[in-house]
């Protein structure tokens, strides 16, 4: 098929098919804030504040827990 026919035929299917919405890009389907990547950002930020905060809880808990624990002293006679 020559180039020019092929160009033609797409042309013409897309006057057709009104435009072919198959062929627009899916992004003008998508929310704000799904275009910005504001939610995949928040859930991101919600996993580090929370792993922070566990790591902070463990970190608390183990130095009251070896707070008591050090070196034993030997008894002077």
């Amino acid at each position: 098929m020559h180039p020019l026919d092929k160009a033609a035929y797409h042309v013409e299917y897309v006057a057709r098919h009104r435009g072919a919405p198959f062929l627009k890009p899916t992004y003008k389907n998508l929310y704000w804030f799904q275009f910005y990547l504001l939610d995949v950002m928040l859930a991101a930020i919600i996993a580090i504040l929370l792993f922070t905060g566990l790591c902070y809880k463990l970190v608390k808990i183990l130095r009251q827990y070896y707070k008591g624990v050090g070196p034993v002293k030997p008894k002077s006679s």
